[in-house]
């Protein structure tokens, strides 16, 4: 009898027990949870205990799965487990040396109602932002890059610092001091600023513009403001640049306001754009020397590529 309880005691198995998340489809319940999943995949290998290995196959892989999730944060899943399963054969079966599982640790956190989200919720319907990690303290190491490219949905506008720089040319009309001018004009622009929100952008920047009338070069120097009308990268949005038109050679300096209406593809974008540009000269008329105001009235084609 005490040799039986001994080979009984001596067979004993250890069962252990971890999830796995292997597709994001999701399970619908009182309470729902937001999923914090790791963007890089971990690597870790176990040689199994044989009281492990004895629970069959699918407790040895739960045990890697476990210690694996242990080791990296206290992880609640682990998002699309791979295994290498090492075997050593002998005259009596084989027996598993080593199992190396690859995944990506998660954790469950912002549980809540199940009426306070999903449908009722806008960011569920595409309407705001996702923020998937924004703060707060993770067992994850997030690089700049990731947090943003993490941060919103498919298609919808990310926040941060953006550059914009523009082309375009059209008509330019005025009146000198003899006549009533009809001419073109060519403009570059470029600014620099913040996407505060999916739908404002707030810059500031400068460029060059040519007066084929009065064959002068202006430079306008600016503050812009523009507003989208969705939080889609591709939609309709208004544009204000307002400031100061630099002018050279005789042409002295004055105010220059350019409101524009285009559309957006993410990064390419083209509008339509009206500008006023304010400016005087001195000029002789015979033995009379006087001033005159010039306010070039442009409007014209506007492309943009925004970074």
């Amino acid at each position: 009898m005490a040799v039986l309880a001994a080979m009984f005691s001596s067979c004993s198995t250890v069962v252990k027990t971890a999830s796995t998340a292997e597709t994001t489809s999701s399970i619908e319940n009182a309470t729902v949870a937001d999923l914090d999943v790791a963007p890089e995949r971990i690597t870790y290998t176990v040689a199994p205990s044989k009281a492990i290995q004895r629970g069959g196959m699918d407790n040895v892989k739960r045990a890697v799965e476990s210690e694996a999730l242990t080791a990296n944060g206290n992880a609640d899943v682990l998002v699309e487990p791979q295994y290498i399963i090492e075997k050593k054969k002998s005259l009596f079966g084989s027996k598993v040396t080593s199992v190396t599982v690859t995944g990506r640790p998660a954790k469950y956190r912002n549980f809540r109602s199940l009426n306070d989200s999903v449908w009722s919720n806008p960011a569920f319907r595409g309407l705001q932002p996702v923020v998937i990690r924004k703060g707060g303290k993770s067992p994850y190491k997030f690089t700049g890059r990731q947090r943003t490219d993490a941060g919103y949905t498919d298609g919808m506008r990310r926040t941060g610092f953006s550059t914009i720089f523009n082309i375009g040319g059209g008509y330019t009309g005025y009146d000198d001091p003899w006549q009533s001018v009809d001419q073109g004009y060519l403009r570059s622009t470029l600014t620099f600023g913040w996407q505060c929100t999916p739908r404002l952008f707030v810059g500031a920047g400068g460029g060059v513009d040519y007066n084929f009338g009065e064959k002068v070069l202006f430079v306008p120097v600016f503050a812009e403001g523009r507003w989208y009308f969705s939080q889609m990268r591709d939609s309709w949005f208004f544009d204000l640049k307002l400031g100061a038109n630099i002018g050279s050679d005789d042409y002295d300096s004055g105010v220059f306001v350019a409101p524009s209406v285009g559309y957006s593809f993410g990064t390419f974008e083209v509008a339509l754009e009206y500008s006023a540009q304010t400016s005087s000269k001195e000029y002789w008329n015979y033995s009379y020397r006087g001033d005159h105001d010039f306010t070039f009235s442009n409007i014209g084609i506007r492309l943009g590529f925004k970074f």
